[in-house]
This record gives C-alpha cells, structure tokens and sequence, in this order.
C-alpha cells in the first residue's frame, strides 16, 4: 500500500489524499467560512450601544420603578433599546434612549 506502520501514517495519508482530491471544495469551503465571518462581524457592528451610553441594568431599574414589571425582552436596535414589558396587565413596546435612558416611544403591544 503506503508503507503505512501506524494510524498517524494512516490519517496523515488519507488526509493528505482528500486535500489533493477535494482542493477546490476546499478553497470553497473556506470561503464560506471567511464569508459567513465577515457578515456576522459587519450584521452586529451597529448592535452595541455608544460609549456614553447608561448601563442597561440601570435603563432596566429605571423602567421597573415606573411600574414597567415584568420586563420579558429586550433588544438593541437601530441605536435604540427595544423593550417588551408589561405596565398595570397590559404588555407594553418601548423604545427607550440608550444615553439618557428616557422613554421615547410607549405602545400598547398586541
């Protein structure tokens, strides 16, 4: 065969064979790869607030003493934070401010 003596021979042979045999397959993959990394970096680079920004855990104690409880999501978009609550039973969507942490849109949410 390969003069294989052991299975280091043996994986070292077969792997070598697939990379010959596969060398185009592999460049794609690679792409793929390199691709799917670059679009995960670039589709989060606006996903986190600016460097002024307050804390969420302090936007979220601020929602919770107006009444905002329970909190049930929340999400950073567009610059704004996204968040679905419920005030007095009914489920509310807020846009809130990420640097003064002040309520900019306040809808009733079916």
């Amino acid at each position: 065969m390969h003069g294989i003596t052991n299975c280091k021979d043996l994986l070292y042979i077969y792997s070598r064979e697939w990379f010959s045999k596969y060398q185009d397959v592999r460049w794609i993959i690679i792409a793929v790869l390199f691709s799917s990394t670059l679009l995960l970096q670039n589709s989060n680079a606006d996903e986190i607030p600016q460097h002024d920004a307050q804390p969420l855990s302090k936007i979220v104690r601020t929602l919770e003493e107006q009444g905002f409880i329970p909190i049930v999501e929340i999400e950073f978009e567009d610059d704004i934070w996204e968040v679905e609550a419920y005030k007095e039973g009914d489920k509310r969507e807020l846009k809130v401010d990420p640097v003064s942490g002040r309520i900019i849109s306040d809808q009733k949410d079916d």
